[in-house]
């Protein structure tokens, strides 16, 4: 019987985690206050659109318009630099 404890983290795999969180937050500082404050609020704190809206004092439209643009662009950014470092998808 071979058990196998999911609870222990592997230690690559761990390392990618890391690695991967930081490629991301790198990524999340080359863009601009404004995209990068809507998709954190998003993306990474899950707020609600009306809610980020209220906080920013901006209309709820122009959330989604940040929040799509600074997607795209982040895209873009970690594309451009997963090809630079040689990454694999």
């Amino acid at each position: 019987m071979n058990i196998k404890d999911e609870k222990v983290p592997n230690p690559q795999r761990a390392a990618e985690q890391v690695e991967a969180s930081r490629f991301l937050q790198d990524g999340l500082q080359a863009l601009s206050p404004e995209l990068k404050e809507a998709i954190v609020l998003r993306d990474l704190e899950g707020m609600a659109y009306q809610d980020i809206a209220d906080m920013l004092s901006v209309p709820e439209g122009t959330v989604k318009s940040r929040i799509n643009r600074g997607r795209l662009e982040l895209a873009k950014l970690l594309m451009k630099r997963r090809a630079i470092l040689g990454m694999s998808v």
